[in-house]
């Protein structure tokens, strides 16, 4: 029926080109990049629709309330199928092919150990992938490429930093939140969400830290293709010491205060949130030879990082 209406609509075109401007999504697809496998489905070019509609964020929102949140050693939550199906299946179809699409240029996008970085929302006014100036605080936004689509990371970026989304996060730990600052829901006004997309290679791993204390929320958004790669989930971590962390370091996990409670599973469409507390400790395990570790990295932020409340002491401690 889609290919009959095409071409019913390409036959117009030839007589009213008025009708062939209003009905042109019937004829041309999005223009997206080569196909990915998903799993054992693969992702056919004209029967897809990336458009992310209202229905498409009210089921993540859904999601995020519904979620149970884990209060040892301190409160998080790791939820599965965040996204509706079909938008993760966007999503991993429109993931950069390979690392060159990160570092063809150095003002463009950041290479550090093992990890390439581009930002795709640093906050409510620069959306859609670009750069940030440190300095000067001057936004350069990305154009699409071959090994880019800038248009639909844009919107996916627009579409899931949506304000009901951003508050939807902050309730979901209130707990956490209320230690930190008891009128936190006053404070929510002037936070926004950050967004990285994230992909890390053979050898990458992050010391047992807390987050740095001008976040309040962190979300780690997966993007396997499968679950080949389950054990390379965020290690929710605990000190036997009872160490607390003001700031935020990468500290040596061989010492032998640290102990993994849990692992959140790194499979499709899963994320691991928490709101940043003193002992909300956090690790990544040594990426494996020869993989890749796509993730979204995403945090609520205060606009002015100087002048946040000190994080609170963790619950359930």
């Amino acid at each position: 029926m889609a290919i009959l209406k095409r071409f019913t609509v390409m036959l117009a075109c030839f007589s009213h080109i008025v009708f062939c401007m209003q009905h042109a999504a019937d004829i041309l697809p999005m223009d997206l990049p080569a196909e990915r496998t998903v799993g054992a489905r693969r992702l056919h070019q004209a029967n897809i629709n990336c458009a992310i509609t209202d229905a498409h964020v009210a089921y993540t929102l859904a999601k995020i309330q519904h979620a149970r949140v884990t209060m040892g050693p301190y409160p998080h939550a790791v939820i599965q199928d965040i996204f509706s199906p079909d938008v993760y299946e966007c999503m991993l179809r429109m993931l950069p092919p390979n690392q060159a699409a990160y570092t063809k240029s150095d003002s463009h996008f950041k290479q550090g150990d093992g990890r390439y970085a581009m930002l795709i929302r640093s906050n409510n006014e620069n959306i859609g992938p670009g750069v940030l100036n440190k300095k000067t605080k001057k936004w350069r936004p990305i154009p699409s490429s071959k090994n880019l689509n800038a248009t639909f990371w844009t919107e996916w970026s627009r579409q899931f930093g949506r304000e009901e989304l951003k508050q939807a996060w902050l309730e979901k730990f209130d707990v956490t939140l209320k230690a930190r600052s008891a009128d936190w829901r006053n404070i929510a006004k002037t936070l926004y969400m950050r967004m990285e997309l994230n992909r890390d290679i053979s050898g990458y791993a992050i010391g047992p830290h807390t987050d740095a204390p001008y976040k309040w929320i962190t979300m780690l958004y997966y993007l396997p293709k499968d679950s080949a790669l389950s054990t390379a989930g965020t290690q929710v971590v605990r000190s036997t010491k009872g160490t607390t962390q003001k700031e935020s370091k990468w500290m040596d996990p061989k010492d032998k205060q640290w102990k993994t409670v849990k692992q959140a599973p790194f499979v499709p469409n899963a994320v691991m949130a928490f709101a940043i507390c003193d002992r909300s400790w956090h690790a990544v395990p040594k990426v494996a030879n020869k993989a890749v570790r796509d993730t979204i990295q995403t945090f609520i932020r205060g606009v002015d990082s100087k002048k946040v409340p000190p994080k609170g002491q963790c619950p359930n401690m």
